[in-house]
């Protein structure tokens, strides 16, 4: 490959992604398909697939950052991005939700630095690591899921909250048992079609806390923002780093633990009133998870394919792994890094001019029909139904006054229940094999 064409892919893959993953609802598998199927058998690009590869990983890059804009202005998260809602909320009504979003932004820049500091050790250690970790990665499950739950039973006893304390199982339960359904299409295929996945997900993090944001009273406006410089301060920074980096990196290295709860861990690392630490940390998740899982994609002696994004292109393009792949695949994430921090800059202002100066309950409906809209048109109508029930489960949390990571069992509990082979009695027992 041409040196201006690595360039040239670099710069479009991060420009597109920047703009397009700061719309709610839009994600980097569904754009990677459309591309796919529009240009994926283009003669320009069979005549050099490592181009398009190039241009996917600046594209995981600038989906890292951008998709915090959603979360943090509009209260459209992803699942990687749900815990940027309370404190984007916050930050808004107190006038710097600015700079707040930029620490985000920091932590997203940081996780980048990081994962190209460790590619080397991706290199010879990686694949010795999975054949240990695949021996056991279903006991990091298991104890996560352990903490989740114990951690929130000890909350509501100290406040006696006891309407929670027993509802707060039953939906992760729920959540679980409908991940089983969803995940596992060839147990269960009566269930599961083209674009499940993307609705089941839309309606279970992204319409609860729009619906919410509309049935709540009309406070006061925002503060207008200070313009001053937050204080320097070593530790937060440090902190964000050091918890961002063990979630994300539990998050792309044990199987079944997605970025959803490895930003749970992080943020349970920081201790409270560190805000911006915290929102260091989920930034540093968003990064490793994203762009990292993408990089294995790319170690000469095997391909790990543990992104959706990594996932939709293997079928198209799967050119054989060298060194020199791996190498300028670091080099291009390193590049997109810094471009997407930039254009993040930009971006960041933009989503806060747009949440200042449009009602909240306006902005979410808009935001709720636009989803709609692009569910049926993307996929049709006949997914709206799913939608539908798994914002209804989305929305549980919130009637009950429970945590929402217990959502994240639709990942989890699947993984428990496949791995000792207990999905063939379930489905056996329930009828559907």
């Amino acid at each position: 490959m041409e040196i201006s064409s690595i360039v040239i892919a670099t710069l479009l893959g991060t420009a597109l992604g920047g703009l397009l993953f700061c719309i709610p609802g839009v994600g980097a598998v569904g754009i990677a398909a459309i591309l796919l199927t529009r240009f994926g058998s283009a003669p320009w690009l069979l005549s050099d697939p490592e181009l398009l590869l190039v241009f996917f990983a600046a594209l995981a890059v600038s989906n890292a950052f951008a998709s915090i804009i959603p979360a943090f202005f509009f209260g459209a998260p992803q699942p990687s991005t749900i815990f940027l809602v309370v404190p984007g909320e916050r930050c808004r009504r107190e006038g710097r939700s600015l700079r707040s979003a930029l620490d985000a932004g920091r932590g997203c820049l940081a996780g980048i630095i990081l994962l190209a500091g460790l590619s080397p050790f991706f290199l010879y250690l990686f694949a010795p690591l999975q054949g240990l970790i695949f021996s056991h990665f279903r006991w990091a499950a298991a104890l996560l899921v352990l903490y989740m739950l114990g951690s929130e039973a000890v909350g509501h006893l100290r406040r006696e909250d006891y309407q929670a304390l027993w509802m707060a199982p039953l939906i992760f339960i729920l959540a679980g048992f409908f991940g089983v359904l969803l995940l596992h299409s060839r147990l269960f295929p009566r269930f599961i079609g083209g674009g499940t996945l993307y609705a089941a997900l839309i309606g279970l993090f992204l319409i609860p806390p729009l619906v919410r944001r509309m049935l709540e009273p009309i406070g006061e406006p925002p503060k207008q923002e200070t313009g001053g410089k937050l204080p320097r301060e070593r530790r937060p920074p440090l902190l964000g780093i050091a918890a961002g980096g063990i979630g994300g990196l539990l998050a792309f290295l044990f199987p079944g633990i997605s970025a959803g709860p490895g930003a749970l861990v992080a943020g349970h690392l920081i201790p409270r009133k560190r805000e911006r630490a915290f929102l260091f940390s989920q930034g540093m998740v968003q990064s490793l998870v994203s762009a990292g899982a993408f990089l294995l994609f790319f170690l000469p002696e095997r391909a790990f394919i543990r992104s959706g994004l990594a996932r939709a292109i293997s079928p198209y393009h799967h050119s054989s792994r060298h060194l020199n792949s791996f190498i300028l695949i670091v080099a291009v994430i390193l590049i997109a890094g810094g471009l997407s921090y930039l254009l993040f800059h930009l971006t960041a202002r933009l989503g806060r001019s747009l949440s200042r100066e449009v009602s909240p309950r306006v902005l979410s409906a808009a935001i709720i029909f636009f989803v709609l809209g692009l569910v049926c048109f993307r996929y049709g109508p006949a997914q709206l139904p799913v939608l539908l029930t798994w914002a209804c489960i989305g929305s549980l949390p919130l009637v009950f006054g429970c945590r929402r990571s217990n959502l994240f069992a639709y990942t989890l509990l699947p993984y428990l229940i496949y791995l000792p082979g207990w999905h063939v009695p379930l489905a056996a027992f329930l009828g559907l094999r």
